[in-house]
């Protein structure tokens, strides 16, 4: 799945006009810079990312570590993809070379796992506070919920590109409404707390209204709203009339 920094789109909820007095130096709304590799004496093979890492581990004056045997990388390569330990037989096949699988390989098998989805889509739905039941004292099931639980799973392990990930779950029933699927992403606003026997509606609503944006900063902005629900941001360059046009 492929990110990008998400502060920047905060930028087109400015009115115009309005930049300069916003602050747009602040880490949030700082375009997306490709910056140079650097060039390393010994940096021959390295990948890019790899040689970012080696550079500063250079400036520190560190020594990177041994390279790892093929036992300490099967356990590794599982623990992160997958979330699960590999068996004492698949590390010592994988070990011996009896696999016949290549480092690389065996990246693109547990990539290729439906256990990569699961492992990773648990992230996200924590970020989005995913919950099978409402809260509060009656705590009622959300007896559909979990159809947003495997979209997101079946999103990650089809690699669906970042924008079309936000995109779905933000405006699926406008951008497709024939699509099942996007339908279900849009269970992206159901997450929130819920009473079903709230005599005060206006104000139940005004609260899922407020938790939807302040999750919705939080996630996809990397920027916290909270503040500006109540008065004009302290410290971002938030005010409330910046919070209610988003709403």
């Amino acid at each position: 799945m492929r990110f990008f920094v998400p502060g920047i789109i905060l930028l087109s909820l400015l009115a115009q006009g309005e930049e300069e007095k916003a602050g747009l130096d602040w880490w949030a709304f700082q375009a997306v810079e490709r910056p140079p590799v650097p060039v390393l004496e010994e940096g021959d093979g390295l990948a890019p990312i790899d040689s970012f890492v080696r550079a500063r581990l250079v400036e520190k004056g560190m020594v990177p570590a041994n390279q790892a045997g093929r036992g300490v990388l099967i356990r590794r390569l599982r623990h992160d993809l997958t979330g699960i330990p590999p068996t004492a037989e698949e590390v010592s096949s994988f070990v011996s070379g009896q696999s016949g699988k290549s480092y690389d390989e065996l990246v693109d098998e547990l990539l290729s796992s439906s256990f990569f989805g699961e492992r990773w889509a648990r992230h996200w739905l924590d970020v989005v506070r995913y919950a099978e039941t409402n809260g509060y004292e009656r705590d009622a099931v959300k007896p559909n919920i979990w159809k947003y639980r495997d979209w997101v799973i079946e999103a990650f392990n089809q690699d669906m590109p970042y924008d079309q990930f936000v995109r779905e779950q933000l405006a699926g029933d406008e951008i497709d409404p024939s699509n099942r699927d996007a339908l279900v992403a849009t269970m992206y606003f159901r997450h929130g707390i819920y009473e079903h026997n709230q005599r005060d509606v206006e104000t139940q609503w005004a609260e899922m209204l407020a938790d939807v944006t302040n999750v919705t900063g939080d996630a996809l902005l990397g920027l916290g709203l909270q503040c500006a629900r109540c008065h004009d941001h302290k410290f971002d360059p938030i005010t409330q009339r910046d919070y209610y046009r988003l709403q």
